[in-house]
């Protein structure tokens, strides 16, 4: 006799996305560049997934997948330079910068809401739980849309955890 189980959980995740980019163009107004340069991207998101799982066993190990769409708002986003390239409003330089967040193209650097969708895999063993997912955003988080900018968020998480409450 097969048994299924329907479990819903209600989570909430607050993470921090970062990332590294090389940038090779020049001089563009809206994001203060001056020249080519190296920085790390730091944007903090607070996401809803509302991911559908299957579990089954293979031996002592419970193999689980998992699929579904998410839906995230940016909380904050700072750039963090190799060297002093951004310019402040009195005019002097620094290596850091914080990223205004909005859907105004003319004053602000990136939209505050995010969706897409999820897909993961892992294993369970003695209530100890590891983890793969890899997120796609389909949202592009640019608002500049002239040339045909796009940003759109891809994300791999890796997981570990522990259940307290054995099925």
């Amino acid at each position: 006799m097969k048994k299924v189980i329907i479990s819903i959980a209600l989570f909430v995740a607050f993470f921090s996305m970062q990332s590294k980019a090389q940038i090779t163009f020049g001089v563009q107004k809206d994001t203060r560049l001056i020249r080519p340069y190296k920085y790390k991207s730091n944007i903090n998101y607070l996401e809803i997934p509302v991911n559908g799982l299957y579990k089954f066993g293979a031996g002592p190990a419970i193999i689980f997948i998992q699929a579904g769409p998410y839906l995230g708002y940016a909380l904050s986003a700072k750039l963090k330079a190799d060297e002093k390239i951004f310019q402040n409003e009195d005019g002097t330089l620094t290596d850091k910068y914080d990223l205004k967040i909005g859907t105004d193209k003319e004053k602000d650097d990136l939209k505050p809401l995010d969706f897409g969708i999820n897909v993961g895999a892992g294993v369970e063993f003695k209530g100890i739980t590891f983890g793969l997912q890899y997120g796609l955003g389909l949202a592009n988080i640019s608002p500049y849309t002239e040339d045909d900018t796009k940003i759109k968020n891809k994300v791999i998480g890796i997981s570990v955890g522990y259940k307290f409450i054995k099925n």
